[in-house]
């Protein structure tokens, strides 16, 4: 993260507060320098002595922090992490809905907002929000306070895993935090599923409604909505159609999904060699029509299946040509600093080097990227096999449950990524043959990859994974001997 990010936010928040439209959703957006200290108790410090980049890890505290070599050799003492930054809020915004979005921290987060607690998550790789218009002022200076836990107290529920090749689990704010205003009705989640073959996308929505549920008998239970798509090419703003319009009731404090197709004729496909995006423009207007969101999702049309041993990208044979990233073994060495938040660094990490190697594609390997990263992939054209960390089993079914939807929800978007990686070299009865074909029916236009697991172990298997390590020394079983040389790099005929 830049030094100037903390400006850039700055200025976001003040044409965000000077532009605000009742109509639409109102987003101020809070990374950059944030205040930080570290306790070994649970309770705030006494005073902040440090700053640190929003998004980052904490070794990016300065000054640094007391135990950081203790951290880069795992000896350290878990200690809590404390961020707090402060904004104001125009009062021209009383009456909407707030909701802060972290859409990545780790390892359990607890927000506080103006002294009262919004509540806590153990998500480490997926968005964490709270309602948290009790706690605003309007017009005045607000104070959003973070606490993160360490990874030795990760709760055994967490859909986190054990990476066993590293040793220091750096704790952060990862990704970006922004405060968003809106109606009591909300677009929570918009996932845009293409389908090349059938000339369509289908809009599936997720609306949170934040009117009060039946207390008192004959005390409305659910309301009426309407929801407007737009689609758009990106870059033109030519309008593709007519808006597709559909209403649907949503239940009172709580979560309804909703979903359309939108007809797509003769769409311009995403590849890696065309990489053409589309926007979608979703409107939410409750019972009485006034607009109470409303956000711009970008897609790109594109099909990717399997075929025998080989994989399609829109009905044609298609090698997938690339490597590897380990992000959170990057992150293990803290010379790193904010390389992993550089926008420039991480283009030319997916956009340039891959190009001038001619490669199509990358594996994100044993835990997922900052949002940026994918935003990047889909407009330079570089397919994704995006892998959650999950490589030694750690969690309970129903909170890997929960947190693999969330990840589907909040990835889902990116034409980039063309195959969904929910294991490490490992088997997961329950992920491969439960949570995979639920997932699929949520997002059915990608593929699943579950590590080691292959037919005899689950019933949808749609594709297998080998290692072979055919380094000295690493014997696999793959009928080498102990003479046998490594793996003869760019010897394509070798068996």
């Amino acid at each position: 993260m830049k030094s100037s990010s903390f400006l850039l936010s700055i200025l976001l928040f003040s044409f965000c507060a000077a532009g605000f439209a009742v109509e639409s959703r109102t987003v101020i957006e809070l990374s950059g320098i944030w205040d930080f200290e570290q306790t070994e108790s649970a309770f705030p410090p006494g005073k902040f002595t440090r700053k640190i980049a929003v998004p980052g890890l904490i070794f990016l505290a300065e000054p640094r922090i007391e135990q950081y070599e203790a951290y880069c050799d795992g000896t350290y003492q878990p200690r809590y992490s404390w961020y707090r930054t402060k904004f104001r809020v125009p009062a021209s915004l009383k009456g909407r809905q707030a909701v802060p979005t972290i859409l990545k921290s780790k390892y359990v987060t607890q927000a506080f907002l103006n002294g009262t607690d919004l509540g806590s998550s153990i998500s480490c790789y997926t968005p964490v929000e709270f309602p948290a218009s009790h706690a605003l002022l309007f017009g005045r200076e607000n104070e959003l306070l973070v606490r993160l836990d360490d990874r030795k107290r990760l709760p055994s529920q967490a859909a986190g895993s054990t990476d066993k090749e590293k040793i220091t689990y750096w704790p952060g704010i990862w990704d970006e935090v922004s405060l968003s205003f809106t109606g009591r009705l909300r677009l929570n989640n918009v996932l845009l599923l293409p389908s090349v073959a059938q000339n369509k996308v289908t809009a599936k929505v997720r609306v949170r409604s934040f009117l009060p549920a039946q207390v008192q008998y004959g005390d409305r239970m659910q309301d009426s909505c309407t929801v407007e798509i737009t689609v758009r090419e990106r870059d033109s703003g030519t309008a593709l159609g007519s808006p597709v319009v559909f209403s649907q009731n949503v239940k009172r404090d709580n979560f309804t999904v909703m979903q359309v197709d939108i007809p797509m004729q003769n769409a311009r496909l995403w590849s890696p060699d065309d990489p053409f995006l589309y926007t979608a423009t979703v409107t939410l207007r409750d019972s009485e029509g006034n607009t109470s969101d409303r956000i711009e999702q970008d897609f790109g049309m594109r099909d990717f299946t399997r075929s025998g041993r080989h994989f399609n990208l829109n009905s044609r044979k298609t090698l997938l040509r690339g490597g590897n990233i380990t992000l959170y073994r990057f992150f293990e060495d803290p010379h790193c600093k904010d390389l992993p938040w550089d926008r420039e660094w991480v283009a030319r990490l997916l956009d340039e080097i891959p190009h001038e190697l001619a490669w199509n594609a990358m594996r994100i390997c044993v835990g997922i990227a900052p949002k940026f990263w994918y935003d990047i992939a889909d407009s330079s054209g570089l397919m994704i096999q995006n892998e959650w960390l999950y490589w030694q089993s750690h969690g309970w079914d129903d909170q890997v449950r929960a947190e693999y939807t969330d990840w589907v929800w909040a990835d889902g978007n990116h034409p980039s990524v063309v195959i969904w990686d929910a294991i490490n070299e490992n088997w997961d009865a329950y992920i491969g043959n439960e949570l995979i074909p639920e997932l699929k029916k949520l997002d059915p236009t990608r593929i699943w990859d579950a590590g080691y697991m292959t037919g005899e172990h689950m019933a949808m298997d749609e594709m297998d994974e080998p290692h072979p390590y055919m380094v000295f020394g690493h014997r696999t079983g793959f009928n080498d001997s102990p003479g046998d040389p490594p793996y003869p790099l760019g010897d394509l005929h070798y068996w």
